[in-house]
């Protein structure tokens, strides 16, 4: 995020990981992953978020 200017943007995809990351106990090195990436994007306050539920998932996020 430091490196990311005021407006830009950030896509991520695949943030629900066939579905691993919405289970109540998350397996796998990757999966806790990205459950820990998409943690800290939901509770960050300095950017705008946004969940496309297309596919596997797809993070828009914007840097206020």
């Amino acid at each position: 995020m430091p490196r990311l200017r005021k407006n830009g943007f950030i896509l991520a995809d695949n943030i629900f990981f066939h579905g691993q990351v919405l289970d109540q106990e998350v397996k796998g090195k990757s999966a806790k992953g990205i459950q820990a990436f998409n943690n800290l994007i939901k509770e960050r306050i300095d950017i705008e978020k946004c969940v496309l539920t297309i596919r596997d998932g797809l993070f828009l996020i914007r840097k206020l």
